[in-house]
């Protein structure tokens, strides 16, 4: 994952941590100039290579459970660069703490720890296999997105990244906006989308927008007075739409 002003401008997954990499910084590489790069094994000499020499990326930190010497010894010639290792994490922290006028907060972790087989299926077309793959992927990527939070994601890749927007709306269309630059920036054909949100839609809206732009699927916590619009939208645009009935603001 690369993040960004504490937002995931590129999150991918694949079968070894240089391949995630390059998928990740694929995502959105303008906005990966100044990021943060995390991972959740250990970076090998390659991953260093990709980015310091293949991509060139300037990069603040990388942090990592653990890291090769030749790695180690690739990065010191960056002095600039923050090396992080959390030798593994068993458990993630539970409260964290945050600072206002007069005292602190404390509240619990937002953890993404809901079980799919909870989740609900609302409207007639119910996602394929692959689509709910895909949805579990963006369901986890979204929630460390700033509210309100779109993640438009594809292969397992969130190409898409809608943060921060005073309405949805706007959210979504900027996810889509930047998913559709992926896919002419790669060659990839556009559409067959995987969308998530972190919290309900508030109105039909949201859906028109993202069928407009070719996603096939949504996952999202439903709950709004006006579900039943939201789904009757995504049936008329042949959407499979999953409720996971909690909800990820992040601030």
């Amino acid at each position: 994952m690369i993040l960004k002003h504490q937002n995931p401008c590129g999150s991918a997954v694949a079968e070894d941590i240089t391949a995630a990499y390059d998928r990740a910084f694929a995502c959105d590489p303008k906005s990966a100039f100044g990021g943060i790069i995390a991972c959740n094994r250990e970076v090998p000499y390659e991953l260093v290579e990709h980015f310091a020499d293949q991509n060139k990326q300037f990069v603040e930190v990388i942090i990592a459970p653990s890291y090769t010497a030749e790695a180690l010894e690739r990065m010191a010639k960056r002095p600039n660069l923050r090396v992080l290792a959390t030798g593994g994490v068993d458990h993630g922290a539970q409260v964290e703490l945050r600072s206002i006028d007069g005292g602190m907060l404390v509240q619990e972790v937002d953890h993404v720890t809901e079980d799919p087989a909870t989740f609900t299926f609302p409207t007639d077309r119910k996602p394929t296999d692959a689509e709910m793959a895909e949805l579990e992927f963006a369901w986890k990527v979204c929630k460390g997105v700033k509210s309100n939070a779109i993640l438009v994601s594809k292969g397992k890749a969130g190409i898409g990244m809608g943060p921060g927007q005073p309405n949805r709306v706007d959210s979504a269309l900027l996810a889509c906006e930047r998913a559709e630059d992926f896919c002419e920036r790669e060659g990839v054909e556009k559409g067959g989308f995987a969308c998530a949100s972190d919290a309900f839609f508030p109105f039909r809206d949201n859906v028109d927008v993202l069928a407009e732009h070719g996603v096939t699927c949504i996952i999202q916590p439903g709950g709004s007075k006006r579900d039943d619009e939201s789904i009757q939208a995504c049936n008329e645009h042949n959407i499979a739409m999953v409720f996971t009935g909690a909800r990820h603001f992040r601030h």
